[in-house]
């Protein structure tokens, strides 16, 4: 059954020639421009403004995913390389996904990842394309809280105790004849005081190493405990991306596909299902890391003054999960390398709650383009309101005493607080380099295709183990 259904697709596939509505242009929905709203038609921006990002914002079940499904399938017909980071698992976005690919003769650029169904994944090592080892430190700390409270001294000390390891580490491959190359496994097996301790004594007996077997020491002088303590949350990290089913399509991998494709200059079509209601935390170290990884590749595109040859469209839902410390550097300078972000927030409340109130405006005044859906924070509303241009409103004054009435002018931002608070399911405001509108997404039919994931067991083990 399964292999007739595959048959089918591969069949279809052959076939598939589907190809955009809209080529050139990114439309988000329908409705009109201030300030004449009578003019109604497609709201859409030049492709080439996608460079710029779009943000979309907006509460819980009011319509982001469908209009995520939109322009997903829209980036697949178009020939762009798109990368969907799902932390839910959504089916329809899912099935969409696989039906555009058929549909368009892209089956084959289809891309799998999931800690979920580990054994249906792809297997992904992120440290295993690199310029720099600052870049594979980077991918290490993506997954360690960076801001409140104490939380950025233990991701400095964190990012010390990596970086060393880090060049411990290739610096014994290299001295071994072995590729240097390293996976998070190799990394969680030295971070311990006593395997540092180790490490160090192993680079004592290799020549030149005088610099960094002398920062080692100083790092293995504090005291055992303290050294555990401030260390733990890279340890953390670490015992998440290489235990279980997430280790088995991350941590112990060998290979990264998804790189290796882009740089050969082919296309991919990355479906990323977190299971964050399963895996919780280990979903948003999960997709840190993957973004962390493509930052990567756009510093190394930059520095060779070269960029993507197809556009690489990054869906991120519940975009706030996935914040790390330096991830600003993406949104600012990602797009001169053909990299184009959509992020999708419930407030931008939960991105300063992440990542600090500094970093987190950086990221929103690096994106264009906003999609505003209903909003419940209330700062958020008096943040869009603020960033609305005012307008003149006329009100008739009517003086005590019969004289005739007057008019006084008052300025007043375009788009209120209020407005955005009582939007309706779908309806938006947009800001772009075009002005302001108002409109709704675009209604999407259900998915012909309908794809179904391994059922998962509802109680199975807790009653196994009830006979016992």
């Amino acid at each position: 059954m399964i292999t007739s259904a595959l048959q089918r697709l591969v069949i279809a596939n052959r076939a598939g020639r589907l190809q955009t509505r809209w080529p050139g242009w990114t439309v988000l929905g329908w409705g009109a421009f201030y300030p004449d709203i009578t003019r109604e038609g497609f709201l859409a921006i030049p492709d080439q403004e996608r460079a710029g990002h779009i943000g979309v914002v907006g509460t819980t079940r009011i319509g982001k995913t469908r209009l995520l499904e939109h322009l997903v399938s829209e980036d697949i017909r178009k020939g762009y390389s798109a990368v969907i980071f799902d932390p839910k698992g959504d089916l329809a976005l899912f099935s969409r996904i696989v039906e555009t690919a058929v549909e368009t003769g892209r089956l084959g650029d289809l891309l799998f990842l999931s800690p979920v169904f580990s054994d249906y994944s792809i297997k992904v090592d992120p440290l295993s394309s690199y310029y720099m080892e600052e870049e594979l430190v980077g991918h290490i700390v993506a997954g360690v809280t960076a801001s409140g409270g104490s939380a950025e001294y233990f991701y400095k000390a964190a990012k010390e105790l990596a970086t060393l390891v880090v060049a411990g580490c290739l610096v014994l491959k290299v001295h071994l004849g072995e590729a240097p190359r390293l996976t998070f496994l190799d990394v969680m097996n030295r971070i311990g005081y006593d395997e540092l301790r180790q490490l160090k004594e192993t680079l004592e007996m290799i020549p030149g190493q005088t610099d960094l077997v002398e920062r080692i020491a100083r790092l293995l002088e504090t005291d055992k405990e303290w050294f555990s303590k401030v260390t733990s949350s890279l340890r953390l990290a670490l015992q998440e991306l290489t235990f279980g089913a997430t280790g088995k399509i991350l941590g112990k991998a060998s290979h990264n596909e998804v790189i290796d494709r882009l740089e050969r200059g082919e296309r991919i079509i990355l479906y990323c299902a977190t299971g964050s209601l399963l895996t919780r935390e280990v979903s948003h170290i999960i997709g840190k890391v993957l973004i962390s990884m493509f930052q990567s590749l756009a510093g190394r595109l930059f520095a060779s003054g070269q960029s993507l040859q197809h556009p690489l469209c990054i869906h991120i839902d519940e975009g706030d999960t996935v914040l790390y410390e330096g991830i600003q550097d993406l949104f600012n300078k990602g797009g001169g390398a053909r990299f184009w972000l959509a992020f999708y927030v419930q407030s931008f409340a939960q991105m300063d709650e992440r990542i600090g109130g500094f970093a987190a405006k950086s990221i929103i005044d690096n994106i264009n383009t906003w999609v505003y859906m209903r909003i419940n924070h209330p700062e958020t509303a008096r943040h869009i309101e603020s960033s609305a241009p005012p307008v003149k409103l006329y009100e008739p004054v009517v003086p005590l005493g019969g004289s005739p009435a007057v008019m006084r002018t008052e300025k007043r931002p375009l788009v209120q607080g209020h407005h955005v608070q009582d939007l309706s399911p779908r309806v938006f405001f947009l800001s772009c380099q075009n002005g302001w509108a108002k409109g709704i997404t675009l209604t999407l039919p259900p998915p012909r295709l309908s794809v179904r994931f391994p059922p998962v067991p509802l109680g199975g083990f807790v009653q196994e183990a009830s006979r016992l």
